[in-house]
């Protein structure tokens, strides 16, 4: 862990304001690199070719070659699909309007089951997103859940009652 340098200490403030300015182009860079991989990974993996390979899943191929762990290949697997369902997301993550982060909690929360809800809320989603740090935005989100998953369970009970059916047959005895 690095420690606070005392003030007598920093004898070279030209120095560490040149490593300053690298540091945060370092950042910069790497906030590209997440994008474009991101973008990128979402055609590639729905092109098949990751088995080529002999993996299973485009997230097993990540695991292989790519060098990442499994939790870490499955959450860029999720975030690049997330941006190709809601593409101003992925608009916002290019120019830096919202992190890799909030990708990551709104993949969470929409899952498989609430991508129809999220495209409907998409413009409110967004805005919380710009608005808010990830922890208020996962806050947030936690309401818009459980709001999805009444509509959800409401579905649920409706297909249901649907698909009742009653068979009747004789006594064989």
């Amino acid at each position: 862990m690095c420690s606070q340098p005392e003030v007598d200490q920093v004898t070279d403030v030209v120095a560490v304001r040149e490593q300053t300015a690298e540091i945060v182009g370092l950042c910069d860079q790497l906030q590209a690199l997440q994008v474009e991989l991101t973008a990128r990974l979402g055609a590639w993996s729905d092109t098949g070719w990751w088995g080529f390979d002999g993996a299973r899943s485009p997230e097993e191929w990540l695991g292989l070659f790519g060098r990442f762990d499994a939790g870490d290949a499955r959450q860029l697997v999720k975030r690049s699909r997330l941006i190709e369902q809601l593409a101003s997301f992925g608009e916002a993550f290019a120019s830096g309007e919202i992190t890799a982060a909030h990708l990551d909690a709104l993949a969470r929360a929409v899952g498989e089951r609430r991508v129809e809800h999220a495209t409907r809320d998409e413009e409110a989603l967004l805005g919380a997103a710009r608005q808010e740090r990830v922890a208020a935005f996962e806050a947030t989100l936690a309401g818009w859940r459980q709001h999805c998953d009444r509509d959800l369970a409401a579905d649920d009970a409706e297909t249901v009652w649907e698909q009742r059916r009653v068979h009747l047959r004789p006594e064989l005895f």
